[in-house]
């Protein structure tokens, strides 16, 4: 189920109105974006056990990526502080979703800089984990 999961994700992030204009792909490619894109990759996927307690568990890698040629990071970093705002938000919004009849709840993990190595480009990437049983 988890294709299908993040499928739905990306359909709610798509249909959040403060990222319309947003590039939301599933899958990465090895260019860095040049404009403000998210991107979700799949990450593990702890499956159920026969435990009448246990759960589901897949990973989902969020990228955040902006654009700032200006001479200042500071500008790139307030465009991706933003960005990453609205994206969190709308994934602990997707927590209330059923999927399959199944209820999901999200949590969200650290995020990850990628150390400036990509100016005029500013990303980050945050471990998302969605539960379901």
């Amino acid at each position: 189920m988890w294709f299908e999961v993040m499928t739905a994700l990306i359909a709610h992030l798509d249909n959040t109105p403060e990222l319309k204009g947003t590039i939301i792909v599933m899958g990465a490619d090895s260019k860095v974006p040049d404009c403000k894109t998210v991107v979700l990759t799949r990450g593990s996927f702890e499956p159920k056990t026969n435990d009448r307690q246990s759960v589901n568990n897949q990973t989902v890698y969020i990228e955040c990526w902006q654009y700032d040629d200006h001479e200042n990071p500071k500008k790139g970093y307030q465009k991706l502080a933003a960005l990453e705002g609205v994206v969190m938000a709308a994934i602990n919004g997707f927590g209330f979703t059923c999927v399959e009849s199944k209820q999901l709840k999200v949590r969200l993990g650290q995020t990850e800089p990628d150390g400036d190595a990509f100016r005029p480009s500013v990303g980050s990437r945050t471990a998302v984990t969605i539960r379901w049983q």
